[in-house]
């Protein structure tokens, strides 16, 4: 019967930089989630952030942090978001408060 305005899907920038011995690397993604609603929060009591971010995170872009044994950019795939959680867990962290961040509403000033 009620439907909101916006649509189930969003795309955010998260940017940030990791040290490599006395240098700041900075990286750049370009995630895309799906959106919930707090029902679908409320029902992920038994879920870690990772794994409710993981199954929220649909895609990336622009990145350039995990790559294949190639070297090229890993597409986006819930092994490569793994892999990331276990090598620069504080990544996670930083995806999570933006996804959260960038599904709600902002006030505008």
């Amino acid at each position: 019967m009620f439907k909101t305005a916006v649509g189930d899907v969003v795309k955010f920038q998260v940017k940030f930089t990791l040290k490599e011995g006395l240098v700041n690397k900075q990286f750049s993604f370009l995630l895309t989630g799906t959106r919930q609603d707090q029902e679908y929060f409320d029902a992920q009591t038994d879920k870690t952030v990772k794994e409710v971010l993981i199954e929220n995170i649909t895609d990336w872009a622009d990145q350039r942090l995990i790559l294949l044994e190639n070297n090229e950019p890993a597409p986006y795939s819930q092994e490569a978001m793994e892999y990331l959680s276990k090598k620069h867990a504080t990544v996670i962290g930083l995806f999570w408060s933006s996804y959260l961040r960038e599904c709600g509403c902002k006030e505008k000033n």
